[in-house]
């Protein structure tokens, strides 16, 4: 057989003694004493090179494999960052979460953003783990290059690459992967700035304990000093005309209160904010006002955080008004007035004072026209014009949702506010104070005032029943505020936190450029290794497939550094990943003849042999 006729096992196993650095050989006669007189080969012998897996380039294989890695790595990436988006939405839905929930939020905010600021990492060095065959593919290359680039996953092996290397395509390659990765890192820390989480100024977080609420037993004095006893009359008389004279002048007050309609009332756990609406009237029917019920943190468990928060309590007063004709005495000039009633009966009615026109007057009989829960009274439109007369009930249903006898409102507060339009305190009776109690109450109101519309109403009842409800309902929330507070069982409010996003499109932005940007890096990846054989990270492998270039080194080169291999190698040595014809990529040097594509151990001398 000729040197021509050699086989590739042959080949193979020259190359392998040939490739042989700094290993000592025995003499023949050495080996048999150590065998026993019979010589063995310590080394296996070769499989049929067409058995590995880079013996021959399968495009499709490779493209496949490709793929499937990338999109379990993008996948992983697009769950991440669904999942961000999901703890975003779901603790900003809640307008308040407890205290203690901040902690869980950041662990797991923090937990997801560094899943994916690894996973991140993690593709991108895939994909340039893939890119760098097709950089070594697509020029030629010194051996100190060739070798940065093998080790081009590892950041501070890339940057010594720029300065290293002076192609402009593999500068720009690495100034395009520094900025993925910058770009990366800075977008999942920029995650942590689109939201905030603050104490919570327009709710709380309600746990079950104690509740400081309004005492609504009865009207309470401004001042509880007042001289006399329980059992003195005149002093019984007098804290009767006190509450009347309140009701009256907290219902004048509660005209300054803020309104709203029903639809738009507070949630439970709500912080009242006394500049908002207190007042809530019905969509549907004017005359109908409600009012919700607000309740505190105890001051002796935390004097320092005690808002009022809304509860689902509320109560709500209606009115209900006929007018008259007036047939005598209009102008409000006179005495009396004479109207004409429901029943089409003339009545004489005697005023408590002459106050003339455009005024609109209340009367009230403290004796006879009031209940529990309502009170029915008079008013008397003076005017020159056209003199309106009316007859009206004011009352106030049962508060919703009470569940003790404390959420109750007494009788000895409704009582007086339902008629506390008409009511004086002191100055009714001609008889002194201790006959006051059954004296005719009266108040008048120019038209232009609050409580007298912003004109006369020439018998519309919707404006009066309106104004009258809101100043019986005004009343009550005043008192409420006003009276002391005694402390229940309830749901107490506790400081809670809020989750906001500062703009929900940036946090879009991020998260679906993330994704984005992912899947086309992994789609890049495929289009230009398409042509190129890509190989694994495996030392062992990465060792034999560069052993072929480096052999003529010697043995010393195992002490040496990187750097230093590649001077031993020589300044004119240049290399670049080729593909021979037999499918097997390899790297190719420079000063190599053609004929070597086709040898496993390049020679010219052997390649000359073989031709």
């Amino acid at each position: 057989m000729t040197a021509g006729d050699e086989t590739p096992a042959q080949s193979l196993s020259t190359a392998t003694t040939l490739s042989m650095i700094g290993q000592e050989v025995s003499s023949p006669d050495d080996s048999e004493k150590k065998h026993g007189g019979v010589r063995h080969s310590s080394a296996p012998l070769p499989e049929p090179t067409a058995t590995y897996s880079y013996a021959r380039f399968d495009r499709k294989k490779q493209i496949r494999h490709m793929l499937v890695q990338g999109s379990c790595r993008w996948l992983m990436t697009a769950v991440l960052a669904a999942l961000i988006h999901v703890v975003f939405y779901t603790y900003s839905l809640r307008e308040t979460w407890p205290a203690v929930n901040k902690s869980n939020f950041n662990l797991i905010f923090i937990a997801l953003s560094i899943a994916l600021s690894l996973n991140l990492v993690s593709a991108l060095k895939d994909v340039v783990g893939h890119l760098r065959w097709w950089l070594l593919s697509i020029g030629q290359y010194t051996p100190r290059e060739t070798d940065l680039i093998l080790q081009s996953e590892n950041l501070s092996q890339l940057v010594q690459l720029v300065w290293v290397s002076s192609s402009t395509v593999v500068r720009v390659f690495v100034l395009i992967v520094l900025a993925l990765q910058l770009a990366a890192q800075i977008g999942c820390a920029l995650l942590g700035i689109v939201y905030s989480i603050s104490p919570s100024t327009t709710s709380v977080v309600l746990t079950p304990g104690l509740v400081s609420i309004t005492d609504m037993s009865t009207i309470q004095s401004l001042r509880a000093d007042l001289p006399g006893s329980e059992g003195d009359p005149l002093s019984r008389s007098r804290e009767t005309m006190n509450r009347r004279y309140l009701a009256n002048i907290w219902g004048i007050a509660g005209n300054l209160l803020e309104m709203s309609i029903d639809d738009l009332a507070p949630a439970v756990g709500t912080i009242l904010q006394f500049d908002g609406p207190t007042l809530f009237v019905n969509s549907s029917d004017a005359s109908i006002i409600r009012y919700h019920f607000f309740e505190s943190t105890p001051r002796q468990f935390n004097p320092s955080w005690g808002p009022w928060v809304f509860t689902n309590r509320s109560i709500s007063v209606k009115t209900a008004c006929q007018s008259h004709q007036v047939l005598a005495g209009g102008d409000g000039l006179s005495k009396t007035v004479t109207v004409r009633m429901w029943n089409s009966s003339d009545e004489t009615i005697v005023l408590p004072s002459i106050n003339g026109p455009d005024q609109r007057m209340y009367m009230h009989n403290a004796a006879t026209d009031s209940g529990d829960s309502w009170a029915a009274i008079r008013a008397f439109e003076a005017s020159t014009t056209n003199p309106c007369f009316f007859t009206c009930n004011i009352s106030f249903g049962p508060v919703i949702n009470a569940q003790i006898e404390e959420h109750k409102v007494s009788p000895a507060i409704l009582r007086y506010t339902a008629a506390a339009i008409a009511l004086q305190g002191y100055g009714p009776s001609t008889l002194g104070v201790l006959h006051n109690s059954s004296q005719m109450h009266w108040q008048s109101y120019p038209f232009r005032s609050i409580s007298g519309n912003d004109g006369p109403s020439e018998g519309d009842v919707s404006m009066l029943e309106h104004t009258m409800s809101r100043f019986a309902m005004g009343s009550l929330a005043n008192i409420i505020v006003n009276n002391k507070e005694i402390d229940v069982a309830g749901m107490t409010p506790q400081a809670g936190i809020t989750l906001q996003v500062e703009s929900w499109e940036n946090l879009n932005l991020i998260l679906g450029l993330t994704v984005a940007v992912q899947l086309l890096l992994v789609m890049v990846s495929v289009i230009l290794c398409r042509n190129v054989q890509v190989r694994g990270h495996s030392y062992l492998a990465t060792t034999a497939f560069i052993r072929p270039v480096i052999q003529h080194v010697g043995c010393r080169a195992s002490t040496a550094t990187g750097s230093e291999v590649a001077r031993l190698m020589g300044p004119a040595l240049k290399l670049r990943y080729m593909q021979k014809r037999s499918e097997e990529f390899y790297l190719h040097p420079n000063n190599w003849c053609a004929a070597d594509r086709d040898c496993v151990t390049p020679s010219c001398n052997d390649c000359g042999a073989r031709r």
